[in-house]
């Protein structure tokens, strides 16, 4: 998905504005909003499973939905890059679930406002034997000025442990 806006869908399931199966492969979802999504199970914005694998890079998920993982449940791999994770909520990571063997790298990303009402990791949970990396990005302009990216984790909560991160197994 490119410069795509996936709004105000639902899922009996997992995935309420994406669904990624069991599939090998990558998937690339760029410059994208995913807004008012809902699933009844895990993934409001976006939901990745076993094979499949997660490219997403300078996309919004905001105001999404579901059991576990709000804006993102996965259990793949995945790469996160200048996105935004906002007001999403679900029982337990409101912004990102990464459970199983899955693997997380967040880099220069905005996680804020995500609650985890009942549970656990308001903006993100690791949980079973997942891994998340939380990087910063340095740039260099044309003009050799040196700015350094932040991920930064504001104003989520948790109803249980780990407002902003919680690692759970």
């Amino acid at each position: 998905l490119t410069r795509s806006r996936l709004l105000e869908n639902q899922a009996g399931n997992n995935g309420g504005g994406v669904f990624l199966g069991e599939r090998p492969g990558q998937a690339r979802v760029n410059e994208s909003l995913l807004r008012a999504n809902r699933a009844t199970a895990n993934g409001g914005g976006l939901y990745g499973s076993g094979d499949a694998s997660l490219a997403l890079s300078g996309s919004t998920l905001v105001d999404n939905q579901a059991i576990a993982g709000g804006g993102l449940y996965s259990t793949g791999d995945n790469t996160v890059t200048e996105s935004i994770f906002e007001d999403n909520e679900a029982d337990n990571g409101g912004g990102i679930v990464v459970a199983g063997n899955a693997s997380l790298a967040l880099n220069d990303t905005i996680v804020r406002n995500n609650r985890a009402v009942n549970g656990y990791g308001g903006g993100l949970l690791v949980s079973d034997q997942a891994s998340a990396t939380v990087t910063g990005v340095l740039s260099i302009d044309a003009n050799g000025l040196a700015t350094t990216g932040t991920t930064r984790f504001e104003s989520n909560t948790a109803g249980q442990d780990g407002g902003a991160i919680a690692s759970h197994g």
